[in-house]
């Protein structure tokens, strides 16, 4: 009996948690991802770079060493990598060079090279907000049974919810959440009804890891 009435008071409590939107800080898994996440989302990268320069597969380099930038570097360094291939044009200066569409019928050569370098030098994957399986599993679960539950509560109609495989890690930079799509109906900068829902139910659960994410949606 005494076992019957824990197990019971653990149930509850579970039940407790959702209702009140407090999810344990204990079950909170690694924000980056694992060595094996990461090469999924680079080799993934790396294929959509490619699949821009519209050349054959037998002409794609070998692999090629990555090194991590941060965006406000990126340019700088993209630039610096074609001039020491022998592009004088490409100068730090004529930064807007940088967004050149090659024609690979007749650039075949410059167009692998400015391939090379976007592989070479790539922003910090998590800088863009990447976060590992196990995270965006976490966010799901606070999306679907807090946040959307809450919202709703309120009668701000969410719409679709997308299911774990739709809504999961699968190498893109952000996970499914309701605010970003109800960007376009739902401003709480701008209205104060908005406001007071949006402080009733955060975008993401109350831990410091989230501290620098809540006013991005």
């Amino acid at each position: 009996m005494a076992t019957t009435t824990m197990h019971r008071a653990v149930a509850g409590a579970s039940v407790l948690l959702l209702l009140t939107g407090c999810v344990p800080t204990r079950e909170l898994p690694p924000v980056t991802p694992t060595e094996a996440e990461l090469e999924q989302w680079v080799t993934r990268s790396d294929g959509l770079l490619w699949e821009t320069t519209g050349l054959d597969d037998s002409l794609r380099p070998a692999s090629i060493e990555h090194q991590y930038v941060e965006s406000s570097d990126w340019v700088q360094w993209l630039s610096i990598c074609m001039f020491e291939r022998g592009y004088n044009e490409y100068d730090v200066d004529k930064a807007s060079r940088m967004f050149y569409s090659f024609d690979p019928a007749v650039e075949v050569v410059e167009t692998i090279d400015w391939y090379e370098c976007q592989v070479t030098y790539q922003v910090n994957p998590g800088e863009y907000g990447l976060m590992g399986g196990a995270m965006h599993d976490y966010l799901y679960r606070y999306n679907t049974s807090i946040l959307v539950p809450c919202l709703e509560g309120k009668g701000v109609r969410v719409g679709y919810v997308p299911t774990l495989q739709e809504a999961g890690f699968d190498g893109e930079y952000f996970n499914w959440n309701p605010y970003f799509w109800l960007r376009e109906t739902f401003n709480p900068d701008v209205r104060k009804s908005d406001r007071l829902v949006y402080e009733a139910c955060p975008p993401f659960p109350d831990d410091p890891v989230f501290d620098s994410m809540r006013e991005i949606w």
